[in-house]
């Protein structure tokens, strides 16, 4: 599930790994908001190229760097951990 909040321009993503493709697409994660105790929305500052990266996500046309991509999936895990309440 995505979003883009008008009001303070962040996009907001509750899938994992497109929130690892985000980071290693150079996207700055800027915040994790759980919306409950096993689901967490991932926000970045939107940027417009990020619709295009999204849309090929879930188009499955998208190509990203094997190891960065991993090592970002290991540190959306290790915050979502340290983050749980």
């Amino acid at each position: 599930m995505e979003n883009i909040s008008a009001r303070n321009k962040l996009y907001q993503t509750s899938e994992y790994t497109l929130g690892a493709v985000l980071m290693t697409c150079g996207f700055r994660l800027e915040n994790i908001n759980w919306i409950d105790r096993n689901r967490a929305q991932f926000e970045f500052r939107y940027i417009k190229s990020m619709d295009e990266i999204a849309n090929a996500f879930w188009q499955g046309t998208l190509t990203v760097p094997v190891i960065p991509f991993c090592q970002n999936l290991k540190l959306l895990k290790a915050r979502l951990r340290n983050e749980i309440r």
